[in-house]
């Protein structure tokens, strides 16, 4: 069935959910291009779309789609863990946290990549680093670890090593707290492997789920700096009135007691 077809029909013209797609047992995923390269880890997909999908306080989840609108998989994120799954419901890769580092300020948080339960490299995106060092890419398989150039936030070159040309991929992802919109663009003449896709991805992914979350730190952070300040406000206020009120009440019962100095005295 075409997923485009479905997407006009039955969802009044917008890409169709999830669950719909993972409940089309016929389903085939649309090529991006007539070049499109067959051992893409997404439908034989050069670009994927990054699309935002909600948001509570267990979490969040993505979308990933080609070109076309075409659903390719699914994130799941939680706290800094995502677990991403593919049209089938089949699980492509895990995202895991694995530890924090501090040095000189610099926060840097090492994330495991997963494929199929083992371990196929790390991610490791520092907080406050210049744009050129905020993200790295460790591919466990080669033993070696992927160029990252990039001169933009968000924006990364992905090359297999000093030597190469031509970048694996370029990752594009939004910096802003209240979005993932995103994308990655694969370059097949490169002869990038599934496992160079994966790490890509995953990279994108771990570095858009921490900026979220430092933004929302820090907003955080804010708020709560302006709410106590406000808190501490109202309590002065209050022991101010609170005063001014025991003063006019200690004169009124002094001068009702007769006392010589508050005879005449205007409470």
């Amino acid at each position: 069935m075409d997923l485009q077809l479905l997407s006009n029909n039955s969802n009044g013209g917008q890409p169709p959910s999830y669950n719909q797609v993972i409940e089309m047992n016929n389903f085939a995923s649309v090529p991006l291009m007539e070049e499109a390269f067959s051992s893409s880890i997404f439908g034989a997909s050069q670009s994927v779309l990054f699309e935002f999908n909600s948001s509570d306080v267990f979490g969040y989840s993505f979308f990933i789609r080609d070109s076309a609108g075409s659903l390719q998989a699914k994130g799941d994120v939680h706290d800094l863990d995502t677990s991403v799954q593919n049209i089938n419901g089949m699980q492509m890769m895990k995202i895991n946290k694995k530890e924090s580092n501090e040095l000189y300020g610099n926060i840097s948080h090492k994330f495991d990549i997963l494929h199929e339960g083992v371990v196929i490299g790390h991610v490791i995106v520092a907080e406050k680093s210049n744009v050129q060092e905020c993200l790295r890419i460790i591919n466990k398989s080669a033993n070696s670890q992927i160029i990252v150039r990039s001169f933009k936030l968000g924006e990364f070159a992905i090359f297999r090593d000093s030597s190469s040309v031509t970048p694996l991929c370029n990752i594009q992802m939004s910096v802003g707290e209240n979005d993932f919109t995103g994308k990655i663009i694969f370059h097949p003449e490169t002869g990038i492997t599934s496992y160079e896709q994966l790490l890509c991805t995953a990279a994108g992914i771990a570095f858009k789920v921490l900026v979220k979350q430092v933004s929302k730190r820090e907003d955080g952070g804010w708020q709560g700096y302006v709410g106590g300040c406000l808190c501490v406000t109202v309590l002065i206020v209050i022991m101010i009135i609170s005063w001014f009120g025991l003063e006019k009440w200690g004169c009124e019962h002094k001068k009702a007691q007769g006392y010589a100095g508050y005879r005449n005295r205007i409470c």
